[in-house]
Order: structure tokens, then C-alpha cells, then sequence
């Protein structure tokens, strides 16, 4: 078997002991074709995630007859197709979900990086499939098509309003903006680091860029299953996280998309209030006159502003 892998899967964990284990163990079984390793960096759990992590790590490593971290990888285990090996890294404290990958995808072997979540809530049999994908894409996202049955419904109403969102400003259309099971490569998003943020907005963040570069993404339909334990999502504090995030990430790669509406939107209200003005009889001439530049600046700030951004790439 090769030494080196063509995939490497980086599952990001932060106080997941009741259901880690039960994920590696399945990726395992799953018969994945290409060769793999799995990188576990656990985001500084305080509740053994990390222990769980290691013993299953240290079973495999005997059971492969690994003399060590860089010796030669063969792992003949009857009834599956494993032939990685498991490389744990643990941050000294919780420094986020975003950063966890960070440090994931920096430590990968390979090109293509797959993530995914250890909290059971992911399927595990599309691993060849999206390496095959990415052969024609440069990001492959699994879109959760059971996500409104099993997730809560004020977090369901969340993603719509987003997804809406990107919609009508973008005309963007993405079936699952922020999934926890997707294939990248990591060279690619190793460039994007600077701003992609260290908290649970990592792969909305990354979705955004790229679409907005005009690269090309493929989204898969997958299963998504209730997750085990609590989740993490803070409703308010994450919704207004991801909403900002998609006002900055067009203001850095596509501004005109945030200027345009807030200029036309601006002509317009002025174009209502003197419509208003003179059906009242009194004209209001300095409202007016105010939103019609207001309109004027935001447009021109929009124009200067994609200047500066083509400029850039």
C-alpha cells in the first residue's frame, strides 16, 4: 500500500466522548477506497473526547503493526478496507470550531482534505464519491436533505432566511451553506486563513468565497441524522455571526452586491418621498435631496470599492 494518503479526513471535536468513538469506528468499516488517514484534533475538551481519541488511535496503531507516527502504513484489518492511520492533535484550550479545522487542514498529507463533524450526525458512505467529485470541483458540500426533520426549528428557520438572503442580493443559490461534511483542497484553502474565522462560521465563510470567486462547487443531497449530545449553535450570537459574515465576505470579493441595493434602494425611497411630497401638497425638498445623494455616494463607494477588489485579485 502506499505511504502517503490521497485523502485526508479531519474531524474536529470539542467534548464529544459519547459519540467520537462510535464515528471513527464507523469511518473505518466504511471501505473507503482511497488511501486515507484521519486527523482528530480535539478542541480542547474537558471531558475525556481526547483519551477516547488516543486509545482507539494507540488499537490501531497495534493492530496495523505500526512501529510509529512515520513508519511505513500497512493495516490489513479483516472486514474493512482502512488502510490509514489515526494522528490525534489537541489544542491546550478551546479556541473554536473554525480553528480546529485550521489546524486540521495545515497537518494534512494530502490535497484533498474531507471534514467532518464527530458527533454521529453525518453519514459516512460518501467519501469516494465526493474525492471523485473533486476531481471537476474545487469544493464538494454534502447537502443535508433531512436537516429541517432533525434539527431544531428556529435553527431550520435561521438557514432559510440565510440561503433566502443570498438569494435575492446575490442571486447565489445554495442548498446548505454551512454543512459539516464537505471535501476541499487544501492548498487552495490554506490561501484563505486570514479570513476565514476561527468559530463555528469556518465553512459558510469558505462556501461564500468561493462562490463568489466564481469557482466551481458541487452540492450532493446526504442524509443527516440527530446528532448525539447537545449542540453547539447559539441561535442569536451564531445568526447575526453569519449574517455579518455574508455582508463582509461580499464587501471583500464583490461589493457592488452590497452597494447596488443600499444605492437603488436609496433612489428609490427618495423617488417616494417626492412622489408623497407632492400628493401632500408640501414637498419635502431636503429629504429628498439628502437620499438622492445618499444614493449617489453609496453607488460611487460601490464602484470604488470593486475597483479596489479586482485590483486585488
Amino acid at each position: 500500500m502506499t505511504d502517503e494518503p490521497k485523502l485526508s479526513i479531519v474531524m474536529p471535536v470539542y467534548n464529544e466522548a459519547g459519540a467520537v468513538g462510535s464515528v471513527i469506528k464507523s469511518i473505518r468499516a466504511a471501505g473507503i477506497a482511497v488511501p486515507h488517514e484521519i486527523i482528530v484534533v480535539d478542541d480542547g475538551s474537558s471531558d475525556g473526547t481526547g483519551a477516547v481519541v488516543e486509545k482507539i488511535a494507540n488499537d490501531v496503531r497495534q493492530e496495523c503493526r505500526i512501529p510509529g507516527e512515520n513508519g511505513r502504513q500497512e493495516c490489513p484489518t479483516p472486514g474493512n478496507n482502512f488502510n490509514g492511520m489515526i494522528r490525534v492533535i489537541r489544542h491546550d484550550r478551546n479556541r473554536g470550531y473554525g480553528a480546529a479545522l485550521k489546524t486540521g487542514i495545515t497537518s494534512a498529507r494530502a490535497e484533498a482534505v474531507m471534514i467532518i463533524d464527530g458527533d454521529g450526525s453525518y453519514p459516512v458512505k460518501h467519501f469516494d464519491e465526493f474525492f471523485a467529485l473533486s476531481a471537476e470541483h474545487d469544493m464538494v458540500v454534502g447537502a443535508r436533505t433531512t436537516a429541517v426533520r432533525n434539527e431544531p426549528k428556529l435553527r431550520t428557520w435561521v438557514k432559510a432566511l440565510i440561503i433566502w438572503m443570498l438569494k435575492v442580493l446575490a442571486d447565489i443559490h445554495v442548498p446548505d451553506l454551512n454543512s459539516g461534511l464537505r471535501l476541499m483542497k487544501r492548498s487552495q484553502v490554506s490561501r484563505y486563513f486570514h479570513l476565514l474565522p476561527d468559530g463555528i462560521s469556518f465553512t459558510s465563510t469558505i462556501t461564500l468565497i468561493l462562490l463568489s470567486e466564481g469557482r466551481p462547487v458541487k452540492f450532493v443531497p446526504i442524509d443527516y441524522f440527530a446528532r448525539t449530545g447537545a449542540s453547539k449553535f447559539l441561535p442569536v450570537r451564531d445568526t447575526m455571526g453569519i449574517i455579518i459574515l455574508i455582508a463582509r465576505t461580499f464587501l471583500y470579493f464583490n461589493p457592488l452586491k452590497v452597494f447596488l441595493p443600499l444605492s437603488l434602494a436609496a433612489f428609490l425611497l427618495a423617488g417616494l418621498v417626492a412622489l408623497l411630497s407632492i400628493l401632500s401638497g408640501k414637498f419635502m425638498d431636503v429629504t429628498t435631496v439628502v437620499l438622492l445623494l445618499s444614493g449617489m455616494q453609496l453607488f460611487i463607494l460601490g464602484l470604488l470599492a470593486d475597483l479596489i477588489a479586482k485590483r486585488r485579485s
